[in-house]
C-alpha cells in the first residue's frame, strides 16, 4: 500500500520525484515508480516512489535540501571533533611541512 502523502497519479511525477528527489529519512536516493495501486472506490490507478534503503512510507524531501543539511551535519562535526580536542587537552595544531617530510622520510 502506497502511504497517502506519497500518492503520485501519473508515472511522469514519480519520474520526476525520483529525480529531483531524496529520502527524507537517511537521504538516500529514490527508485523511479515501482509500486502501483489501484483504488478500490475509483478504480483510479496510483504510483508511488520509495528509498532504496529504507522502503515505503519515509517520505521525500528535495536533494538540495538534503544536501544542505549534510553540509550542515559536515561543519557540526568539525566543530564537534574541535571542542574535543579542546577538552580533552589534545593538540591539533598542523607541523611544518619539512617536519613532515623528515617524519615520513621524504627527503630526497
Amino acid at each position: 500500500m502506497i502511504p497517502k502523502e506519497e500518492k503520485l497519479e501519473n508515472y511522469c511525477d514519480a519520474r520526476i520525484i525520483a529525480r529531483d528527489y531524496v529520502c527524507a529519512k537517511c537521504f538516500g536516493r529514490l527508485n523511479t515508480p515501482i509500486l502501483k495501486e489501484i483504488s478500490p472506490n475509483t478504480g483510479k490507478e496510483y504510483v508511488g516512489v520509495q528509498c532504496i534503503n529504507c522502503g515505503p512510507g519515509t517520505g521525500f524531501v528535495t536533494a538540495t535540501y538534503a544536501e544542505h543539511k549534510k553540509d550542515e551535519s559536515r561543519r557540526e562535526l568539525s566543530e564537534a571533533r574541535r571542542n574535543l580536542a579542546t577538552i580533552m587537552g589534545i593538540e591539533t595544531k598542523a607541523i611544518p611541512i619539512e617536519d613532515a617530510k623528515k617524519i615520513f622520510n621524504f627527503n630526497k
